[in-house]
């Protein structure tokens, strides 16, 4: 019997052999397993990345995203490393259900490394649960980001979170580091980190946060749960949320006092050994000065610079008048700047009348001033959405 096949029907046949071979094909498959060590150099979207064997890593050099669940997905696998370098992407897309850019469940001695992004548009970008003995590093120049919770950690026994980089979520009313039902948590946040959102140890025990931005660094962190807290940098830290502010010590101010009264009776030397002026004019000099300090663990280091002008004009022969304007810059670590514009005016006395005796004679000044000191300060905070305060002060004393 024969029959004929129209030439539309051979090419919707082709047609549709062609997209059962895509379909079958490694570059589209729902889901990658990793049983050996892998790094990946070439952009994958939509293929899940799941260990089936325990002790392997994942380091990633390009872009890995998922519509959905778990882009990177670990379960019941020990000894499981991801590695996210600089400028790689471990993503997932909003797909109108929960995911995560990377989920850990399950396992013992998770790693996750990140130095690239690692985001989703849902609700966490890191999700780790049930694990024992998780670490977790953000380093500097790395994102966590996430539409809800950046970071969230359930039922979890001694997980270590490290952050130099930025962990953010939408807005700052939201929680960036969710701790839950965790045991022997530690939260460590270092340098220069940002933080956008809140931090939660709800219902956790013997859990810690630390503080080690640098001795001298201003923060604020709104925290919720029982912790306890600390500053590895020697800072003096306030609980109730988590705040620190080093106001630069008293003896830093002894200290510039005494530099100011230094150069005074400096300037006072050299105009009683220089020519006299007349009654009608005034004395004058123009003077600048430089200053280091070196920090301890208890001290804050700074560096100072100033320069003015000194007047002085004779009244009699052993009685002027003192007149020093300055500007000063005080520059402390960590982003604080304070600037400092004053005058001190008085009387020098070079003899008292009355108190000499022989080559012994006697002599004093009185002044007063006053100061106008501008502060620039930044203070860390996850308050606000750009993880920092810029704090601007203008004293007048």
């Amino acid at each position: 019997m024969d029959f004929k096949v129209s030439f539309w029907k051979k090419s919707f046949r082709l047609l549709m052999a062609i997209t059962v071979a895509l379909c079958l094909s490694p570059s589209t498959a729902l889901a990658t397993d990793i049983s050996t060590n892998t790094i990946n150099n070439t952009d994958i979207t939509n293929a899940q990345q799941k260990f089936t064997a325990a002790g392997k890593t994942l380091t990633n050099n390009a872009l890995i995203n998922r519509k959905g669940n778990n882009t990177v997905f670990t379960n019941s696998k020990a000894n499981i490393t991801i590695i996210n370098n600089v400028g790689a992407v471990i993503s997932t897309d909003k797909d109108g259900t929960k995911n995560n850019a990377i989920k850990a469940t399950s396992s013992t001695s998770t790693t996750i490394t990140n130095s690239g992004t690692i985001s989703s548009e849902n609700d966490n970008a890191i999700k780790i649960d049930f694990t024992n003995s998780g670490i977790i590093t953000n380093n500097a120049g790395g994102l966590i980001t996430a539409n809800d919770v950046a970071i969230y950690a359930g039922s979890s026994t001694g997980l270590t979170i490290t952050n130099s980089g930025t962990i953010s979520v939408a807005s700052p009313s939201n929680t960036a580091i969710n701790l839950i039902n965790s045991t022997g948590a530690t939260l460590t946040l270092k340098d220069e980190g940002i933080i956008v959102g809140k931090i939660s140890f709800n219902s956790t025990t013997n859990s810690k946060l630390q503080l080690d931005h640098g001795f001298g660094r201003a923060y604020f962190y709104e925290t919720s749960g029982d912790f306890t807290l600390e500053d590895l940098s020697g800072n003096k830290v306030v609980k109730g949320s988590a705040g620190s502010v080093g106001l630069g010590g008293q003896e830093t101010v002894d200290e510039l006092l005494g530099l100011r009264t230094y150069n005074l009776r400096s300037v006072l030397k050299r105009y009683a050994s220089a020519p006299k002026p007349t009654d009608d004019m005034v004395w004058g000099e123009t003077f600048g000065y430089s200053s280091k300090r070196g920090g301890t663990d208890t001290i804050l280091k700074y560096d100072t610079y100033g320069y003015g002008m000194n007047f002085i004009h004779p009244v009699t022969s052993k009685l002027d008048l003192i007149l020093s304007v300055e500007r000063n810059e005080l520059d402390f670590p960590e982003k604080h700047d304070v600037s400092r514009t004053g005058f001190i005016a008085g009387v020098n006395v070079s003899e008292f009348s009355g108190f000499g005796k022989g080559n012994w004679k006697a002599g004093g000044f009185a002044v007063a001033g006053m100061g106008w000191h501008n502060s620039k300060r930044e203070i860390l905070t996850n308050t606000t959405s750009s993880g920092f305060w810029m704090l601007l002060l203008i004293i007048t004393a």
